[in-house]
C-alpha cells in the first residue's frame, strides 16, 4: 500500500530570556505538522517537535599560577609567582529531535565548550606569596612597592532603545575590568627636620585587554 506524507509549514518560536547570573538562556522550538494518507485518503495528522536551547555565560577570569625561580645580585635565589590571567566565556547547547529513520524515536544531543575571549590573556609577577612587595634604596630613599591580586570590577548601565514599532525599552549593559592596585610608599630623610618622612602613593590600573561588555537584555519592569 502507497502512503502519500504531505508537509506543511512549520511553526518557530524563539524565546530569550536572563538568568538571575547574566546567563543568556536561547530557545528554540521547530513544530512541524504532518499529514499521511493511504489509498483510501483516510488522513491523519502527525506532528514533531524539535527543540534547540542555548545557554550563553557572561564572561569570567580565570587564573593560573606559575613559579619560577629567580637569582638575586647577591647569590641567593627566590621563588617568585607569576599570575596568567584570562577572560574565558562558557556555552552550552541542549538539542531535543525525533529520527524519523527509527521510526520516530527521541534524540537528545548535549554540547558544552568554552572559549577564550580574544586579547583578554594577560601575565604579570604576583610576587613571592600573594602578593609582590618589592624594596628598592636609591639617593638616600627606601622605596616599597606593594602590588595587589587583580579583582573584577562589574558596573551595569542602562541605555534606551527605540523598537521598530516606536516602543521605547530600556536595556541593561554590563561593563567588567580586571584591576589591581599598586601601592608606593617612599621613606627618606629630611635633614631639615632632622626625621624620616613616609610618602604613599596608590595607583589602580586595570590590566590590559581585560575589559568586556555585553548586553542583559531588556528591564522588564520598564513600561514605555
Amino acid at each position: 500500500m502507497a502512503v502519500a506524507t504531505d508537509t506543511v509549514p512549520c511553526d518557530v518560536k524563539v524565546l530569550e530570556e536572563i538568568l538571575p547570573d547574566g546567563t543568556i538562556h536561547h530557545k528554540m522550538i521547530l513544530r512541524r505538522n504532518s499529514r499521511s494518507g493511504g489509498e483510501n485518503d483516510n488522513r491523519s495528522n502527525m506532528v514533531s517537535e524539535e527543540v534547540l536551547e542555548m545557554y550563553e555565560q557572561p564572561p569570567h577570569l580565570v587564573q593560573d599560577f606559575e613559579e619560577m625561580e629567580e637569582v638575586l645580585p647577591d647569590g641567593s635565589k627566590a621563588k617568585r609567582k607569576v599570575s596568567l590571567s584570562r577572560m574565558v566565556h562558557g556555552a552550552k547547547t541542549h538539542h531535543e529531535s525525533f529520527d524519523e529513520s527509527t521510526g520516530g524515536e527521541k534524540v537528545i544531543e548535549d554540547y558544552e565548550f568554552e572559549e577564550v575571549v580574544p586579547g583578554t590573556v594577560s601575565a604579570f609577577d604576583a610576587g613571592v606569596d600573594s602578593d609582590y612587595e618589592a624594596e628598592v634604596i636609591q639617593k638616600g630613599e627606601l622605596v616599597s612597592v606593594h602590588q595587589s591580586q587583580p579583582l573584577i570590577r562589574q558596573t551595569v548601565d542602562e541605555i534606551e532603545d527605540v523598537l521598530p514599532d516606536g516602543t521605547r525599552v530600556k536595556r541593561k549593559v554590563v561593563s567588567k575590568q580586571v584591576i589591581h592596585t599598586i601601592t608606593t610608599r617612599k621613606e627618606s630623610f629630611d635633614k631639615d627636620k632632622g626625621c624620616i618622612v613616609h610618602e604613599d602613593y596608590s595607583v589602580e590600573e586595570v590590566l590590559p585587554n581585560t575589559s568586556s561588555a555585553f548586553s542583559s537584555g531588556f528591564d522588564s519592569d520598564y513600561e514605555g
